[in-house]
């Protein structure tokens, strides 16, 4: 809020003199929201505010704040002066990101953007057989080490299937 004062004069020194308030709303900082449409599961994907425009000099140059909400319940899990921010998906689903840019002033403008997180396989460790192989003779063979990139799923536990006969 500000106060204004006026005066109107005449040629003779007579002069009125007014007062009024003038009360300045703030306005939010607007920024778009850059986002991968997809990426697979246990990588990082990168999430950034860009082009971030205040119509305030003041709020530009003292910064904004940048939130980012990555599991959809309203808590920006990341906040701070940085527009830009990584994160890796446990699992594959498709996510709502929420993001936010605030000024000084506390004003906000939120934006939210779908991502999909593509299932990866299981990879690595080992597949061999134990022991000697001799006609006639019991076989094993084992899988050792096999990491898959989604926590829920190494949690969740692999299924390991085998073909002895080549039938599919």
């Amino acid at each position: 809020t500000h106060v204004v004062h006026a005066r109107v004069s005449d040629k003779d020194g007579g002069y009125s003199e007014y007062t009024t308030t003038v009360v300045v709303s703030n306005v939010a900082p607007t920024a778009t929201l850059s986002a991968p449409a997809s990426g697979d599961e246990g990588s990082s994907m990168s999430f950034s505010l860009t082009g971030v425009s205040d119509p305030s000099a003041a709020d530009a140059a003292a910064g904004f704040v940048y939130g980012f909400d990555f599991d959809n319940d309203g808590v920006y899990e990341v906040s701070g002066s940085s527009p830009s921010v990584s994160h890796v998906f446990g699992d594959n689903g498709t996510y709502t990101v929420h993001a936010r840019v605030t000024d000084k002033d506390g004003g906000h403008t939120d934006y939210s953007a779908q991502v999909t997180v593509l299932n990866v396989a299981p990879a690595g460790g080992t597949f061999a057989v134990v022991g000697a192989a001799a006609e006639g003779s019991a076989v094993t063979v084992a899988f050792g080490g096999q990491v898959d990139p989604s926590a829920a799923d190494q949690a969740a536990g692999l299924t390991y299937s085998f073909d002895f006969d080549g039938d599919g």
